[in-house]
């Protein structure tokens, strides 16, 4: 009855309680704790089998000692005594008051609190610290007895696995330590019973599981390990990757990628044949999945392309679908949500450029753009002056000139210089310096060397031809 009370107490005090567990003797209450951590311990001293005396000798081998308040009576207070000399926080005397379990409840709420917050601060300095150990291997001796110390804490000496997902990806079961994100990637410390609770998981998430490790040192292997399998997972859509995928995973690939692929993607993409470039690029996520490519060469392209697609033609596609772009390939749990990701700002992309920039629009544009060639040549422009005056993207307009052209902005221009130049050696009697300046050339060296380069001969050897042979 008096327990029954006591528990009563607790729950209508102003101190929040999650749960409130009741033993009614020592031996239940030590057996209860060993498997069920406990904040605070109210216990009585005389109790049958184990009395109190003896069940706090016992806490001091648990590895999570809760909060104790003993209950007394007076004829028991020197017990009372020597049980506050091994770390009991408080006592109360029979007949218990209501104030007063309050009263120790509101002290421990702030005690608990505090604790807490020491366990957060140690949990997250201790998470930068292996971080720190999975990104270099230059660590001094006291660092790794330091951090060892914290992993013995946390594991107890059992193996461990590490487990990677996605950039957003969530503990699926119980996970001993979630170190948080780590290249785009989360990482999680999981115990061997915890593994086997997470490859029970529903869900395809794509995860990559090392193999099993004791020392602290080796999470730097364990890590590879699972980064190695998180590519399987990752290319062929998979619950989960691990050891078992080892043998069955062949990385020589029948095929490549061509080395010229990217650079045909991104001058493909704004014309009429930018959906034929993206059916081309799922062709190569198909052909990963089935191991007809290397994982490795084709995650680096794939890479390549996004980093140069987004630079060139991010602009033209929504925000919001732009920074499903801009995540990183490993940020997504499976290769499909990544292609997903990246066809869905591409297409919007494509389409606007369509809208904008097509292809009869595109040439009026360029035309435009050699009649002010024409006629600034001789001041100092540049590509970005040239597409801004005709309102057309810079990277497009680069595609565009070359393809309506032949030749690249900066050699058509040149050629326009140097044809003008020609025209005053062989017309006018100015002297070099002047032509220089007259074409759009500040730098009379400048000049020099472009028109050595271009006609073979310097422009003072150039004029006396045309004077002794009247030849061009």
């Amino acid at each position: 009855m008096i327990r029954s009370g006591i528990a009563v107490m607790v729950k209508r005090s102003s101190v929040p309680v999650e749960e409130v567990l009741e033993c009614r003797n020592g031996v239940e209450a030590l057996e209860l704790l060993k498997k069920h951590p406990v904040d605070v311990m109210f216990t009585d001293i005389k109790m049958p089998k184990m009395d109190g005396v003896e069940l706090v000798k016992q806490l001091e081998d648990l590895p999570n000692r809760p909060l104790v308040i003993v209950i007394s009576g007076y004829d028991d207070f020197s017990y009372t005594v020597s049980m506050l000399q091994c770390g009991v926080r408080d006592y109360i005397l029979k007949p218990i008051k209501r104030e007063k379990v309050e009263e120790i409840l509101l002290k421990l709420e702030k005690e608990l609190e505090k604790k807490q917050a020491e366990i957060r601060d140690q949990n997250q300095n201790f998470k930068n610290q292996v971080k720190y150990f999975l990104h270099t291997s230059q660590i001094m001796e006291e660092e790794w007895q330091s951090a060892n110390r914290q992993f013995e804490r946390i594991f107890g000496g059992k193996p461990y696995r590490i487990v990677l997902g996605g950039g957003n990806q969530k503990p699926v079961g119980n996970c001993q330590l979630e170190l948080g994100t780590l290249d785009e990637e989360q990482v999680f410390f999981l115990t061997e019973e915890q593994t086997e609770e997470w490859k029970q998981c529903s869900e395809k998430c794509g995860l990559g599981f090392s193999a099993g490790h004791v020392e602290f040192r080796e999470c730097g292997t364990a890590l590879a390990q699972a980064k190695s399998f998180r590519r399987i997972a990752f290319i062929k859509e998979k619950k989960y990757a691990g050891l078992e995928d080892a043998g069955a995973h062949k990385e020589e690939g029948t095929e490549g990628i061509p080395e010229q692929f990217v650079e045909q993607f991104i001058q493909q993409f704004p014309t009429d044949r930018g959906p034929e470039a993206l059916r081309q690029l799922q062709q190569y996520f198909f052909q990963a999945k089935h191991q007809d490519l290397q994982t490795d060469q084709f995650l680096m392209v794939v890479s390549d392309i996004q980093r140069a697609m987004l630079k060139k033609y991010g602009a033209f596609a929504p925000e919001e679908t732009r920074k499903q772009g801009e995540r990183p390939i490993l940020y997504w749990n499976l290769a499909k949500d990544y292609l997903e990701a990246q066809e869905n700002w591409m297409k919007s992309a494509w389409q606007n450029l369509q809208e904008q920039f097509g292809e009869n629009q595109n040439q009026a544009r360029i035309r435009d753009a050699q009649r002010y060639i024409q006629e600034n040549f001789s001041r100092d422009i540049n590509m970005a002056l040239v597409s801004n005056h005709v309102s057309m993207n810079y990277s497009l307009f680069s595609i565009a000139f070359k393809e309506y052209t032949g030749t690249n902005f900066v050699n058509y221009l040149k050629n326009i210089r140097m044809a003008e130049a020609k025209r005053l050696l062989e017309t006018t009697d100015e002297k070099i310096l002047e032509i220089s300046r007259q074409v759009g050339y500040d730098n009379e060296k400048h000049f020099m060397k472009t028109f050595k380069n271009i006609c073979g001969i310097s422009a003072s050897e150039y004029r006396k031809n045309i004077a002794a042979f009247g030849e061009k």
